[in-house]
């Protein structure tokens, strides 16, 4: 879908916004050198299109800021990162801002390479194309103002966040295939992890009433690729856990007793 009436962008910018079907939809007929997608909830701040427009000259995209610390730091100094890094500076930022609506992109990197949305991805569509993006960008440009506001986000349910990590599983696959890309595909599986101890731990202090929907989850999938997705804890909690993820993933059955 265009952007709501009035907005005014200049003509070489096209601001798309919808939900990732119709983002893909519109995709097909882009002619704009450069395009934003505005996800759900997400409102692009007075002249960031123009602001976005002039740190991408030299680069593959630009992206703006976060809320930036109070003192001196990296996120308070405009600077080009490599994809790499900014591969990396996902799984830092990932839920402090919309991963889409603050970037510019350049619609022949698009068209080129056949980029589109994946909606199966659920809440990390946007984190897996980003990714697929980097891919074929050789660098991005950070400017630290803040252009983009974002609507309050109460966060997805349990079987929600277990069916993000199918973006996330994505993600690896494709940082893989590239060594620069080694330490993003670390973060990325510590993120992972971190997720699925996170739900494993929800459902060790659920109720045993639930047992039968944990049973059916899409967690077990992943629940057993653990021990692919990230190192073998030394530590005993951590190993203990662990180990229980494991038997979760192949029989289903959650060990209340921990």
């Amino acid at each position: 879908m265009p952007a709501e009436e009035g907005f005014f962008a200049p003509p070489a910018v096209c601001v798309i916004s919808g939900n990732f079907f119709e983002m893909n939809e519109a995709i097909k007929g882009l002619r704009t050198e450069y395009v934003i997608f505005l996800e759900k909830g997400a409102a692009l701040c007075k002249d960031a299109v123009s602001l976005l427009l002039k740190n991408i000259r030299g680069v593959g995209m630009s992206f703006c800021g976060y809320t930036s610390p109070d003192e001196e730091s990296p996120e308070t100094v405009k600077r080009v990162l490599s994809s790499p890094d900014m591969a990396c500076r996902l799984f830092f930022r990932l839920h402090d801002e919309s991963m889409l609506s603050n970037k510019l992109f350049r619609t022949s990197v698009i068209k080129k390479h056949g980029l589109s949305f994946d909606p199966s991805f659920k809440s990390e569509c946007s984190c897996a194309f980003l990714a697929s993006y980097l891919m074929h960008c050789k660098d991005v440009r950070f400017t630290p103002e803040r252009l983009v506001s974002i609507s309050g986000d109460e966060g997805g349910s349990f079987e929600e966040t277990a069916e993000s990590l199918r973006g996330f599983s994505y993600m690896r696959k494709l940082f893989k295939k590239k060594a620069a890309f080694t330490d993003a595909l670390y973060y990325c599986g510590e993120y992972m992890s971190d997720v699925i101890f996170s739900l494993y731990n929800e459902m060790v202090y659920d109720e045993e009433e639930n047992d039968e929907e944990y049973k059916r989850s899409c967690l077990r999938e992943f629940a057993r690729k653990l021990p692919l997705i990230v190192k073998r804890p030394k530590d005993s909690e951590s190993l203990y856990y662990y180990k229980a993820i494991i038997r979760y993933g192949l029989s289903g059955r959650v060990e209340h007793e921990i």
